[in-house]
């Protein structure tokens, strides 16, 4: 036996608690995250957020230097794989070398996704649906209770404790996503019921449309795989080209929107064109990108006075029963569907369906939808298109990689048949091209999955399918 086979026979050994570190820091760098795009400004929480931030940022550097000496070498995986990895970490350390903005998310997230080789998505994903469900149910509940804001504009769009409605219902969108694809895109009755709520829930009260339309294209597409699969599986080959048709097609819009506005609809999605044509013309694109400050409709503060006034006391209790009562039916629906009782999940699914539905037709009521925006077009600069914000901010080196990565991402999908993952990033594609949430940990997890072992040809097929048994057991 060489001396590189009984390096790698004592890598083997080692390698589940080399990922486990992977995912204690991944854990760590999620949750708090997520906490920064919640309503309270992240001094608020002081040494509870510096101290595990600081803990997050040594396990990344310590992982980082052991992954560059020892994984790499000894990771049994394509070199293709490897390459791509190996790619990803240089033009991150170029960008924070070179970028002229200080802003390092992007560099954290490109660095999490090449440490990511062969590791499992589906504890990837376990670790994201139970944070990120715990958090919106907690803010949930304290926004209510009005320690918290809950940031409410017009149409009645509640932020539910996040920072704005459409973050808010962002982070539904991409938990059902992760939820879909950790239960490996199977339409049972309890994840219809879940999709289901999902939709109302982002109508009736975030009242976000892209994400409302992204959860229906979503059950369509469930709809199709389930019953005929052909479609799917037939779109492959545009699928595979999502991300460079997505901005291309923005971009042929932008430039019509340019020469001839006025036979544009005066809207949301005109609006974004617009705005990048300002922020080309404004700031150009730079190879490493510049520091751009944008200003958004986000809300922010704290709002636990509210509790000390007695005159909204007695209203605040109200929202929280409501809330917490809407919660009790919809987990008494999926408990009733797990336990195959049609008569008490029909009851339960309507009467949970009537609650959502409420908020939204109240305000329909009062009027309240022709309140106005709290701030217009005038006073609004902020790059909503991902790919847009990517190619400005971070420049057109890390947009180049990015769109690559999207294509090799869809590729690799391609070569395992997973084309039920290829319509997933389709739909991230389609929210990212409204929204700023492509390259953000707390929101899109699942481009990170681009090197693990879901889409690795086959080298962890028998991990993998122990892993489904066990989830299946």
């Amino acid at each position: 036996m060489s001396k590189l086979e009984e390096y790698r026979k004592i890598f083997r050994k080692i390698k589940k608690y080399l990922d486990y570190v992977f995912y204690i820091m991944f854990s760590l760098k999620y949750i708090l995250q997520f906490l920064t795009t919640t309503i309270v400004w992240v001094s608020v929480y002081g040494k509870m957020y510096s101290v595990p931030y600081a803990i997050a940022d040594g396990i990344f550097i310590v992982y980082t230097v052991i992954y560059l000496m020892i994984i790499l070498l000894f990771e049994e995986t394509d070199l293709s794989n490897k390459i791509v990895a190996m790619t990803i970490i240089v033009i991150a350390f170029l960008y924070v070398a070179l970028s002229e903005t200080s802003i390092n998310s992007i560099y954290e997230y490109l660095m999490i996704m090449a440490l990511a080789l062969n590791k499992s998505y589906k504890k990837i994903l376990k670790i994201t649906i139970v944070e990120g469900t715990t958090i919106m149910l907690l803010f949930l509940l304290l926004s209510q209770a009005g320690i918290v804001k809950d940031h409410i504009m017009s149409r009645g769009r509640h932020a539910l404790g996040m920072v704005y409605c459409t973050d808010c219902g962002a982070h539904l969108l991409f938990l059902l996503l992760s939820y879909i694809v950790y239960v490996d895109y199977k339409l049972t009755r309890e994840v219809e019921a879940i999709l289901i709520f999902g939709v109302l829930i982002e109508y009736a009260i975030i009242n976000s449309k892209t994400a409302t339309i992204c959860i229906v294209v979503l059950i369509l597409g469930l709809l199709m795989n389930k019953y005929k699969k052909k479609i799917i599986i037939a779109a492959r080959n545009v699928m595979l080209l999502i991300f460079p048709i997505a901005f291309g097609g923005f971009m042929f819009l932008k430039y019509l929107n340019d020469r001839w506005s006025d036979i544009f609809p005066d809207n949301t999605f005109t609006d974004r064109l617009y705005l990048t044509t300002i922020g080309i013309q404004k700031y150009g694109i730079a190879l490493w990108g510049r520091t751009i400050h944008q200003n958004g409709n986000g809300g922010g503060g704290i709002g636990g006075v509210e509790l000390l006034d007695t005159n909204n006391i007695h209203e605040h209790i109200l929202l929280v029963v409501y809330t917490l009562v809407i919660l009790i039916f919809i987990i008494s629906t999926l408990v009733m569907i797990k336990r195959n009782n049609k008569f008490f999940t029909s009851i339960t699914f309507v009467i949970s369906s009537v609650l959502l539905l409420m908020p939204k037709i109240i305000t329909k009521l009062n009027n309240d939808d022709k309140l106005s925006e709290l701030n217009t077009i005038n006073h609004y600069f902020f790059l909503d298109n991902s790919f847009v914000s990517v190619l400005l901010c971070q420049g057109g080196i890390v947009f180049i990689l990015i769109m690559i990565l999207g294509v090799f991402i869809q590729y690799r999908a391609y070569k395992s048949r997973k084309y039920e993952f290829m319509f997933i990033m389709c739909i991230v594609v389609l929210e990212c091209t409204m929204e700023h949430h492509m390259m953000d940990i707390s929101y899109n997890v699942l481009f990170l999955l681009g090197l693990t072992d879901m889409l690795n040809g086959g080298i962890n097929n028998k991990e993998e399918n122990g892993n489904r048994n066990d989830d299946a057991a």
